[in-house]
């Protein structure tokens, strides 16, 4: 059994290493790093930001384990799973393609499964939850990493748009004002804004590289951004005025979005304390009284007392992020 551990604990450090590696840095180490780049050798924010994303592509395609790591999701590429998660993967920025994380999760929860085989010598039981946890942490990392990803575009987009705006006031065109943006701004707003102008300048029409942006980040405020802009080219207006309105719009969504956020804290927090009181018991009565805790565990009606407190522990969460989450 022993080595079982040893075998699975290696497997599932490399599946995670390699998984890690394909991430982004964490967005304000990346944002210091482009400044620093930005100030020594004189470039806009948005060449440095491409610059930033070639080396880290270069770095994950020359490893082995990501040649290694295509050759065996090749045949999931035509997958509607895999298709879907490469969109999710494009919003986190994550350098890997749909199948390729389909495969990384899928060796993640064989090799929690194993590990947990091997620490209970032979726990049928134990093995599922090793494969569950193995199948659904990765994917609450990728949706974090969406989270994260979206929260930082939609805080940069109202200045984003002022900028546009001043910018059309100016005399600029509207793509001479996207590039503004792409120009003076950070990562991500002005990494997706240049894509976009990459686009155009390759011959796809404006409103399909703006619906593609929509596409990739998944942001509502962008995709009223958007919807105003294709409406002002069908039917003409002063699109700086609704610019500015716009982003009046998205500032003081934030700004409502932060009170609720301060006014639901003590429901926010009750529910997290109530959430994890049982566990916390558990693994405290676990330590102190092993066998009293054990009953429980080999007992079928225990089992089943276990299962249906879970059940209700999960339905109490729901409802409690239902009442805390308002949306603006």
């Amino acid at each position: 059994m022993l080595w079982l551990i040893v075998v699975s604990a290696a497997a599932t450090t490399t599946v995670v290493m390699l998984f890690l590696l394909s991430l982004p840095a964490d967005t304000r180490k990346v944002r210091d790093r482009l400044r620093r780049f930005v100030d020594q050798q004189g470039i806009t924010p948005a060449e440095a930001a491409l610059l930033e994303e070639a080396r880290r592509r270069g770095q994950t395609e020359k490893s082995p384990a990501r040649h290694l790591l295509r050759l065996v999701s090749r045949s999931l590429d035509s997958q509607a799973g895999a298709k879907k998660l490469q969109v999710q993967l494009e919003r986190a920025d994550i350098l890997l393609k749909g199948s390729e994380f389909l495969v990384i999760n899928a060796l993640v929860a064989a090799a929690l499964g194993i590990a947990g085989l091997a620490v209970t010598r032979g726990n049928p039981m134990a093995a599922a939850g090793g494969l569950l946890a193995g199948w659904i942490l990765p994917r609450l990392q990728l949706q974090q990493r969406i989270a994260k990803r979206q929260k930082a575009f939609n805080a940069q987009l109202a200045e984003a748009l002022t900028v546009m705006s001043n910018s059309l006031k100016a005399g600029y065109s509207f793509l001479q004002a996207m590039e503004m943006v792409s120009r003076e701004m950070l990562p991500p707003i002005s990494v997706e804004f240049g894509r976009a102008l990459r686009e155009v300048s390759l011959g796809v029409a404006t409103e399909s590289a703006l619906e593609a942006m929509v596409r990739r980040i998944g942001s509502d405020d962008l995709d009223l951004v958007v919807t105003c802009v294709l409406i002002q080219r069908q039917v003409g207006g002063n699109l700086a005025e609704i610019l500015d309105n716009i982003s009046h719009t998205i500032r003081e969504r934030i700004r409502i979005k932060g009170e609720i956020k301060t006014l639901t804290a003590q429901g926010r927090m009750s529910g997290l304390i109530i959430s994890l009181l049982p566990f916390a018991l558990a693994g405290l009565m676990f330590v102190l009284s092993p066998k009293y805790i054990g009953q429980l565990l080999a007992n079928p009606l225990g089992r089943g007392m276990l299962a249906m407190g879970l059940v209700s522990e999960g339905i109490g969460i729901f409802f409690i992020r239902k009442i805390t989450n308002v949306e603006v």
